[in-house]
């Protein structure tokens, strides 16, 4: 089964042995991040504190309206007693016992709202409000890493595909020289020690190859973790293109710093995180003000001898009760000082955690700046590297056929082309993730130079 998009086939976990006995499904970067979204652990707990923030946020908004409970009473009693009372409220000891039974019911709606506490209920919205802010943000960090660390791993994943592609282009060279020097000892145009060195080379190249198709494998499981389905499936195949490579001199190091400033959501995230902070300090110094409240409830009763009342549900006595209550907080054994300069000590480290995250993200960008244009130099650089090392090889196989260069000789000069051909490969994906880790560092894509 060969499939454009798996994002059923990865949810699914059954699966697995299916996929295993066909062939493998395809996947692409895309895919990957959506997966990932859906699937990856990290983003999921994120997403959940997102749910805890919200529901903080609505029990905010309860602290504004009225309290409202229904109780219901129904009680019995029954009671053996051999003393009572004369007229004149005086114990009397009656030689024979009597048996008093007794029942009542209640039922009561009673109700209470805060009119004022010093807008402790304003203030802790705020700061609830403030903390889904910090959540969401949150959210986009976990996004930024998820997104890199997919892309990064997915590229991986590609390069070692390309890396199969050298070591089998390699390998069929080395077969390919060992079939000229078996025929050029055939015909006594070398001897057996050229021979047995393009054995050894093949053999050489046999094991890159091996070693190559072992890394895609691993690679491949790495996507997999990343994006949280591995056990579910175990292999697939990475389809897409590695892009370009660009010439990042033309970026304005200041305008990139300040557009990470600006948008990065751990910025939003220390900022929401200060407010949060402002607004629970308001709320701890709104414990000093007086709490007003209003209260009512209306209730329904009867009392009777025996079980009667017991099964009464619509009691005759009625009455209903409202008030005023005022609470003035005049000494609590100085909890309300220590909640307010606890919230201020909150306050100055949120204040101190905006500034050290501003300067690391100005410091992240601008590290991961010289990380990308020192990888574009090596890039060039090895580039340049790898077509000296091809024209050498030409020039190199021409001498050979003249009979003015060895066989050991070539075939230092091709070791070291195949040398070159793989650091390019690497060049290659460490400029693709120095890329990767600098849009990270700034919170969205940078733009390509034209």
């Amino acid at each position: 089964m060969n499939t454009k998009y798996l994002t059923g086939v990865f949810l699914l976990c059954a699966a697995g042995p299916a996929l295993a006995q066909q062939e493998r499904p395809t996947l692409t970067l895309e895919d990957a991040i959506r997966i990932a979204h859906e699937r990856n652990p990290s983003y999921r707990r994120a997403m959940m504190q997102v749910n805890g923030s919200e529901a903080q946020v609505m029990s905010a908004w309860g602290q504004f309206l009225p309290t409202l409970n229904a109780d219901l009473n129904w009680n019995g009693s029954r009671n053996t007693v051999f003393t009572g009372t004369d007229d004149f409220g005086g114990t009397l000891v009656q030689n024979q016992s009597r048996t008093i039974t007794s029942s009542n019911v209640s039922q009561r709606v009673s109700t209470s709202l805060t009119l004022f506490d010093g807008l402790r209920n304003v203030n802790d919205l705020r700061a609830a409000k403030s903390g889904v802010v910090s959540a969401d943000a949150w959210v986009a960090i976990e996004e930024l890493r998820v997104d890199a660390e997919v892309s990064n791993a997915f590229y991986a994943a590609l390069v070692a595909e390309r890396r199969i592609e050298v070591e089998e282009r390699l390998l069929g060279a080395a077969r390919d020289n060992l079939d000229t020097q078996q025929r050029r000892f055939r015909i006594g145009a070398s001897d057996r020690a050229d021979v047995l060195g393009a054995e050894i080379d093949l053999a050489r190249a046999e094991v890159a190859l091996e070693r190559a198709i072992s890394d895609a494998n691993k690679q491949r499981l790495v996507v997999l973790q990343r994006i949280g389905v591995l056990g579910e499936i175990v292999d697939f195949a990475p389809v897409g293109e590695l892009p370009d490579v660009f010439e990042p001199s033309a970026f304005s190091v200041d305008e990139i710093v300040t557009i990470a400033l600006q948008l990065h959501p751990s910025m939003a995230q220390s900022e929401a995180n200060l407010m949060q902070a402002q607004r629970q300090s308001s709320s701890a110094k709104g414990a000093r003000w007086p709490t007003i409240s209003a209260n009512g409830g209306f209730a329904r009763s009867f009392s009777e001898n025996g079980y009667a009342a017991f099964f009464d549900v619509n009691p005759q006595n009625r009455g209903f009760n409202f008030g005023l209550g005022v609470s003035i907080p005049i000494l609590n054994n100085f909890s309300t000082s220590q909640a307010i300069a606890q919230a201020k000590v909150n306050e100055a480290n949120a204040e101190e955690t905006l500034w050290e995250n501003r300067v690391s993200v100005e410091q992240s960008v601008r590290s991961a700046l010289i990380d990308l244009q020192t990888a574009h130099q090596e890039y060039v650089t090895q580039t340049r590297a790898t077509d000296l090392a091809r024209r050498r090889l030409e020039i190199s196989q021409e001498q050979f056929r003249a009979g003015a260069l060895t066989f050991i000789n070539l075939q230092t000069i091709i070791n070291s082309l195949s040398q070159e051909e793989r650091s390019l490969v690497n060049a290659h994906l460490t400029f693709l993730q120095a890329v990767v880790n600098l849009e990270q560092r700034v919170g969205q894509p940078i733009p390509r130079p034209e």
